[in-house]
């Protein structure tokens, strides 16, 4: 018997102690379980409760986000592209009788929560899977401005003073960066993040700044974590910036991240 089964057992047997001694039932037709790994080929392994066997699966639905047992997200970017789709197809019907604030009212109602929603997550995907949601989030901001499919899209975020995708998600890496340097990250991810140290006691810049310690990495694979991105844009912060609220800090990361693109 493998390690993996051997501990699935250990646990299964916990729960159901823990649901007879509270005179609780699982259903197990709505129970699914999936094992996270990078390896095409893998044991299988069996959980059976009292209640019955529950039913491995290699993609779940979890709190509106599609997890996939590879963890490569294919499957959630389908399904934002999808929604990017339909709201490009209602921008394009809305523009001709409608102010620019409310198409702006309306990307922000069908375009931006779904960008935003799990991104901390499925951003970890790989350039070349992303590159599908730029793709059309840049013809959207096209559509919206009225502009040529070869206009260059990074001039018309600035004015329409709109993130996209991928400022999108340094923001967001910024901002997990910045709850862990205000305490306010869960204890479970918190320690992802530690302060960098140097060999002397000294106030050096890189002490003063606030800096993270950011993990060695020389594949890209090494490179995906949060910790190694979310260090990477937060050395990149002025102090005064990381030293601000959440509030006033997420409006000057839009800022400075409009100005530097």
């Amino acid at each position: 018997m493998s390690t993996l089964q051997a501990a699935v057992n250990g646990g299964i047997k916990l729960v159901d102690d823990w649901l007879i001694s509270n005179k609780l039932t699982l259903n197990c037709s709505k129970t699914k379980f999936m094992v996270l790994t990078r390896s095409h080929e893998l044991q299988k392994i069996k959980i059976n409760f009292v209640a019955g066997a529950v039913e491995e699966v290699n993609q779940v639905k979890y709190l509106g986000v599609l997890i996939e047992n590879q963890l490569k997200w294919q499957q959630q970017l389908d399904h934002v592209c999808k929604k990017l789709a339909c709201a490009s197809y209602a921008l394009l019907k809305l523009r001709a009788f409608s102010p620019f604030s409310t198409l702006k009212t309306v990307y922000y109602a069908l375009v931006h929560p779904h960008l935003s929603y799990g991104l901390a997550c499925w951003s970890n995907a790989t350039k070349t899977s992303l590159k599908k949601i730029i793709i059309l989030q840049n013809k959207i901001v096209r559509l919206m401005t009225y502009s040529d499919q070869r206009t260059p899209a990074s001039g018309l975020y600035k004015s329409l003073q709109i993130l996209a995708s991928d400022n999108m998600i340094k923001l967001t890496l910024i901002t997990i960066a910045h709850s862990f340097h205000h305490k306010t990250l869960p204890k479970i991810i918190n320690n992802l993040f530690k302060y960098l140290k140097t060999s002397h006691s000294y106030n050096t810049r890189i002490r003063s700044n606030k800096n993270l310690f950011k993990p060695s990495g020389n594949k890209n694979i090494e490179k995906k974590p949060i910790q190694y991105r979310g260090v990477e844009v937060w050395q990149a912060l002025k102090l005064n910036i990381k030293l601000l609220g959440s509030t006033r800090f997420r409006t000057q990361v839009k800022k400075y991240l409009l100005d530097i693109d």
